[in-house]
């Protein structure tokens, strides 16, 4: 059975700042993720709360390149 690891916003980022000093997710970027709809948005009294998996999940996921593609790639 699967339990999600619902997380506050405050508790993510102190898990992921112990994985990871060094990250720039900061907890204003968090919240516009929720309000973008890019991760699912729960809410548990005044506060949002996060599926800690699905963060995850979604931080996995590259980045796709912007601008106008190289000479190089277009060969």
């Amino acid at each position: 059975m699967y339990l999600p690891r619902l997380r506050r916003l405050n508790d993510v980022l102190k898990e992921i700042k112990k994985a990871d000093p060094r990250t720039c997710l900061t907890y204003y970027m968090l919240r516009e993720m929720l309000k973008d709809g890019q991760l699912t948005n729960f809410h548990y009294g005044n506060s949002y709360v996060v599926n800690l998996d699905e963060l995850y999940a979604y931080l996995k996921v590259p980045v796709k390149k912007r601008g106008r593609p190289r000479e190089e790639e277009n060969k």
